[in-house]
């Protein structure tokens, strides 16, 4: 038993004696180096020194600088190079050598292998030179020197001012020294950012501060005049044709206010009962005229009266009701047809030789109605016989009636277009009724009803002879006229036709070759 004992014991020893120096040798192997199984972000350490991995996880990681982004969506991009900006890992990574390297390799057996979660690069950096660029940043120091003025957009009047979001340049500086610190690429300054603390949620400081109110303090006549014209380019004014809503605009109305400058031209109109609106202002919700001996002032770049109230200039409203008539045509619901948006098509009478659906006279009172009266002016839709639509328009369905193969005569343009399978397949110039003469070719919707060749037109006072004749409607139809030189523009107004649709001839014969009795033929103006 003793035997066997001294046997066990000298084992023991020999064990222990080659375990010890194993322990050493592997101590003394690893000096200076990671020991083995560490690994750093998907970096095998195992035999490197500390300045070989560092300089491995500054290639992997590199730092170009930050880009800082303001409210208003500018950039500015600090490089490294910019505030001299020096980093290393090796102070995390001495941290993990002193841990586990030398004779505490035996650690690696049982704690976790890799330690990306316990390295952090070292940064340092000009301090002040971060301040310079930031202070030189032309998106921060344009708020130096506050202002504001009135001015005049597509959108109407607005007050321009730099009275928004003030930048806190201490809190910029430290928050992007922060971020710098932090190794982050990108800071945006309108946000708040969360900040890795021990258990305590703490974000960054506000970067900005709203000042939008000190405006009406600092500029008081500026935010007065602006609150006397908002009132009136804020008017609702708009009326429905279909599924479309028309909305005259602050953009429209602030084209109606009189502004510096324009005072004399006003003072020069004279009351016109052939031109409505002439002469005629709207101040303080009441219509009057004016003279040179009324009193007037220059009041941020607009004309007011004694008593401080804006003038609306009501030719300007008229002109511009006349302007959106003439926008909205027969030509307008045939290009609505055409692009798939509305089968509805309104055609009015055009006995004058004017194809508008609205009544621009109409709407012109309508208008001047909502600033006389001070209340905003929702007009009816073209459904409800609202009295700004012509009188006497009628409404087809252009799917049922034209389909995608017809005849189009727009009278504005004296234009005649083919359509076929709803593409354009030929178009020419025309010359149709005189509308002076009270001959206007009737508008609507036809269908060729007959196809002559070679033949005579007779009227109560003439006889013509044509090559290509369709008709369209009664006597009125679609034929070359040889003893025309010109076409289009506007001859109808004072040479124009009996009625019909004169072509030229080289074109119509074409028209007559592919047409067939049964196409529809749209008519208007």
């Amino acid at each position: 038993m003793k035997k066997r004992g001294l046997i066990a014991a000298l084992i023991c020893a020999c064990v222990l004696v080659v375990c010890g120096s194993l322990y050493v040798f592997l101590s003394l192997w690893y000096e200076g180096v990671f020991p083995a199984f560490i690994w750093i972000d998907d970096i095998y350490c195992t035999g490197k020194t500390v300045e070989e991995v560092d300089a491995e996880l500054i290639k992997k990681y590199p730092y170009d600088g930050i880009r800082v982004i303001d409210i208003n969506g500018e950039e500015l991009f600090i490089s490294g190079d910019d505030i001299k900006m020096v980093y290393t890992f090796e102070p995390s990574l001495n941290t993990i050598m002193t841990c586990r390297g030398g004779f505490k390799w035996w650690q690696t057996l049982y704690r976790k292998k890799n330690l990306a979660s316990e390295i952090m690069p070292h940064v340092s950096f000009d301090e002040t030179e971060l301040l310079y660029r930031l202070q030189e940043w032309d998106a921060l120091t344009s708020y130096d020197e506050l202002y504001a003025q009135l001015v005049k957009g597509d959108n109407g009047y607005k007050i321009e001012s730099n009275y928004s979001y003030l930048p806190i340049m201490d809190n910029i500086y430290y928050n992007i020294k922060d971020a710098i610190y932090r190794f982050e690429p990108e800071f945006d300054l309108t946000q708040r950012y969360k900040l890795e603390t021990s258990g305590v949620d703490e974000y960054t400081n506000e970067n900005y501060t709203d000042i939008s109110e000190q405006l009406i303090y600092d500029h008081e006549d500026i935010a007065t005049e602006f609150a006397k014209i908002d009132a009136l380019q804020s008017r609702d004014i708009s009326f429905t044709l279909f599924d479309e809503k028309i909305v005259v605009d602050a953009g429209d109305i602030s084209d109606f206010i009189l502004a510096n400058g324009e005072l004399e031209e006003a003072l020069l109109e004279e009351k016109d009962k052939n031109k409505p609106g002439s002469g005629l202002f709207i101040i303080g919700g009441q219509e009057k005229e004016i003279s040179e001996e009324d009193s007037f002032y220059d009041n941020q770049g607009l004309i007011e009266d004694e008593n401080g109230n804006l003038i609306i200039s009501e030719s300007r409203i008229y002109e511009y009701a006349m302007n959106l008539a003439d926008q909205y045509t027969t030509g307008w619901c045939m290009d609505r047809y055409r692009q798939g948006i509305s089968d509805q098509v309104l055609i009015s009478s055009g006995k004058k030789g004017d194809g508008s659906l609205i009544d621009g006279k109409a709407l012109y009172d309508s208008i001047c109605n909502a600033f006389l009266d001070g209340e905003d002016e929702k007009l009816s839709d073209k459904d409800s016989g609202s009295d700004i639509f012509v009188k006497g328009t009628k409404e087809y369905n252009a799917r049922e009636m034209l389909g995608d193969t017809y005849i189009e005569v727009d009278m504005n343009k004296q234009h005649l277009y083919y359509y076929v399978d709803g593409a354009l397949n030929m178009d020419m110039p025309v010359v149709t009724g005189n509308v002076n003469r009270g001959r206007a070719t009737p508008t609507g919707i036809f269908d060729i009803y007959n196809k002559r060749y070679h033949t005579y037109l007779r009227g109560v006072d003439y006889v013509s002879y044509v090559n290509y004749w369709l008709g369209v409607n009664k006597g009125v139809g679609i034929h070359d006229a040889n003893w025309r030189s010109e076409f289009g523009d506007e001859i109808y107004k004072t040479d124009g036709s009996h009625g019909c649709i004169n072509c030229p001839e080289d074109k119509v014969s074409v028209l007559w070759e592919v047409a067939e009795v049964g196409t529809p033929v749209i008519l208007h103006y």
